[in-house]
């Protein structure tokens, strides 16, 4: 009898492990999805105030967007195109840096 109770005890305890390690996976996994979402939304934010921009207003620059993520933006030229590229660097909750990259190619054609 005592020893059904103690593998009883064993078995419950080794399901309530993996219970509770797979529950802690999951919320960090969570915590980290929603780091690389707000990541990129607030990289298609800055890109979308960059094509507001005209085409000869273009240049590189760095900044930024609020007290926790930073971004740059590198422009390459030719006589008829630019291609922007974003980068954002975000410092999530759990001190997780995580970094989006957008590219996009403007014409001189569009911003007349």
């Amino acid at each position: 009898m005592l020893v059904e109770v103690m593998i009883s005890i064993v078995l419950l305890a080794t399901v309530l492990g993996l219970a509770l390690t797979t529950l802690s996976r999951a919320h960090r996994h969570a915590f980290l999805n929603n780091d690389r979402l707000e990541a990129l939304h607030l990289a298609r934010q800055q890109m979308e105030k960059i094509r507001t921009n005209s085409y000869s207003q273009l240049v590189s620059k760095t900044g930024r967007i609020n007290t926790s993520c930073t971004y740059s933006c590198v422009v390459a030229a030719t006589n008829y195109y630019k291609d922007v590229t974003l980068m954002v660097t975000n410092v999530g909750a759990l001190s997780q840096t995580t970094t989006v990259t957008l590219v996009t190619s403007m014409s001189s054609s569009m911003h007349q």
